[in-house]
Parts: structure tokens; sequence; C-alpha cells
């Protein structure tokens, strides 16, 4: 059985609270897929609405627990669905490479040029995100823009590319 951290507030002052509330996180993002996290999701809601009336609200530590308060329902979603991750670092590690790039625009020469480089990149992040070849689908592209109706081009972007 996991041992919990029973916080007990002695000084009314917001570094305690501060401590705290990084204790409450830290424990939850290394015990997030046990059973006893949903007892310290619980025990972290009812210790943020108990020190949340003792603290000032415009503080920086009242600022946050009103955040968490009022983004509650999204921050326990995590917890119902096993699939749902607490974080978006997968999503940042995807994408982490072609935003390297951005850097690259200020040296393109033009800002036309710096335009036509980062929608490349975004089709390129596309279609690694799609897991279609790049050099593929852009040689279709090329092949089959020319008989394409304005009102169908969406058919040759990558996530509809079928590798024909």
């Amino acid at each position: 059985m996991e041992e919990y951290i029973e916080y007990k507030v002695v000084i009314f002052t917001s570094i305690p609270y501060a401590f705290g509330f990084l204790g409450f996180l830290t424990r939850l993002f290394f015990i997030r897929l046990k059973v006893t996290t949903q007892v310290l999701v619980q025990k972290l809601r009812k210790w943020i609405d108990e020190a949340s009336i003792k603290i000032l609200p415009q503080g920086p530590i009242g600022k946050a627990m009103t955040y968490c308060i009022n983004q509650w329902p999204k921050l326990i979603r995590c917890f119902d669905d096993g699939r749902l991750a607490l974080d978006n670092n997968v999503i940042e590690n995807k994408i982490r490479p072609r935003a390297l790039g951005r850097k690259n625009y200020l040296f393109a020469g033009s800002h036309d040029a710096a335009q036509r480089i980062a929608m490349m990149y975004s089709m390129f992040a596309t279609c690694s995100l799609h897991d279609v070849n790049p050099r593929d689908w852009l040689t279709y592209v090329i092949e089959n823009i020319q008989d394409t109706k304005m009102s169908e081009l969406d058919k040759l972007l990558p996530q509809n590319f079928g590798g024909v």
C-alpha cells in the first residue's frame, strides 16, 4: 500500500503552500497509474479547497490554486481513462525537429521565401505524422495537381495520400 504524505499547514504564508502543492504534483506524476492515485487526487482537491481560503487569492499560489480548481474536470479526466497522458511530452518531442526549423525562416532571404519554407516544413511534418514517405507524396502531388479540380485539392494532402 502506498504511504501518504499528510500536509499540515502551520504557517500561513505562501511558501509552505507552494511546497505542499509541488509535493502533491510530484507524487501524481510518479504514481499516476497506481490505484492509490485516485485517493491522492481526492486528497489534493480537499487540500486545495481547505488551503485556498487561507491565502491571498491574488498571490501567485492563490492564482495557481484557483486555476487548478477551475481546470479540475480536465485534470481528473486523465485518471478516468488510462489512455490519456498527464502531459503532452510525446507531441512535444514529435514537433521539436520541425520547430527547430523556425530559426531558418529568419535567413530565408525574404518574407515570401520564409512562408514557402514554413509551408514545406508543415507538409513534411504532416507526412511524418501520417507515416507517409515525403518523396512519394511530393512526386504524386506534382504528377496529379494539374488534373485536380480546385475544390478537390484537399485530396492531395499528405493525410489523404494512399501511397498510390
